[in-house]
């Protein structure tokens, strides 16, 4: 699997990349039409580990993947050509807008509006006011912001605390750990993965969250939003529609599902408070708690401590 940066380097050491549309050299062969693999040797130009190594060119590692160097190629000339490359990409001062093109924003820099840009990293307290269009960003360092996104654009990771303000349209983030967070996530906004003491605030339309654990906490989540798995002592405001919550351990607890949600599986001390409709739970264990259940809504295995209704 190509990783970035990925380039093609020819016979005469010129370096062929668009990192901006795909780091797939596969992509890169098709596109300039090689046909002889004797003409150009494929190279990776990787970030280093650490973010605060990143904004270093010269730390960054270059490879030949799966292939022999060939006697033609110049390893000198070619590191100084993508080192090039990589400089162009840091963003060192606030820029007002970022449209188009693939970037690296440095330490404290802010953009007001990012437009159908390919963010690689944003390093540490660097922000974004804006993301919208199909933009998508790599990777956040410690303490980076994104205030709101729209349309189509997409987190892929987040860590220690970098915080989401506001997510509208289809736009998603993937992984956030520590004590990162996400405030509103609005039509069919998606988080897949949150860890350490993450926070959710609003879930609306089809928004989905996968796992949860530590102390993280889901305060609203309407419609047909849905919760995967949930631990520690996570916990869940309100899940209104056909939202769902399958797994919750720990002091996890849930208050107010209506319609047809349905809890699967609650462990520890666990509550669930206010269930209606065709509101199901099945397996509470421990000392868990369900309040009030309506309609068809039914308990199948349950060694609860207490169950009102």
């Amino acid at each position: 699997m190509s990783k970035f940066l990925s380039a093609i380097v020819t016979k005469d050491l010129s370096v062929l990349c668009d990192p901006e549309n795909t780091n797939s050299h596969r992509d890169l062969i098709i596109l300039h039409n090689f046909t002889d693999p004797n003409t150009y040797v494929c190279v990776e130009f990787t970030p280093p580990k650490k973010f605060k190594s990143m904004k270093d060119p010269t730390q960054w590692i270059l490879s030949l993947p799966e292939v022999t160097k060939p006697e033609w190629y110049d390893e000198t000339v070619v590191r100084n050509k993508l080192e090039n490359i990589v400089s162009g990409m840091f963003v060192s001062k606030n820029k007002n807008i970022l449209v188009g093109g693939c970037h690296i924003l440095t330490d404290g820099v802010v953009v007001d509006r990012a437009v159908n840009a390919y963010i690689y990293a944003m390093l540490k307290e660097s922000r974004i006011n804006t993301l919208t269009g199909a933009s998508f960003v790599g990777l956040m360092d410690t303490r980076t912001f994104i205030d709101r996104m729209f349309a189509n654009s997409s987190v892929n990771s987040a860590c220690f605390d970098a915080s989401i303000g506001e997510m509208n349209g289809l736009s998603s983030v993937k992984r956030m750990y520590n004590t990162s967070s996400v405030n509103t996530m609005l039509d069919e906004s998606r988080v897949e993965s949150l860890d350490g003491a993450s926070t959710v605030g609003t879930l609306k339309n089809l928004a989905r969250v996968d796992v949860m654990s530590d102390n993280s906490s889901i305060s609203n989540m309407y419609n047909e939003s849905s919760v995967g798995s949930m631990w520690e002592r996570s916990s869940v405001g309100a899940l209104h529609d056909e939202s769902v919550v399958d797994s919750m351990q720990a002091d996890s607890t849930v208050f107010s599902m209506y319609n047809h949600t349905c809890v699967q599986k609650m462990s520890g001390k666990a509550h669930v408070r206010i269930m209606h409709n065709n509101a199901v739970v099945r397996t509470i264990e421990r000392k868990s708690t369900v309040g009030e259940i309506y309609d068809d809504a039914r308990i199948l295995v349950d060694t609860r401590k207490e169950l009102g209704g």
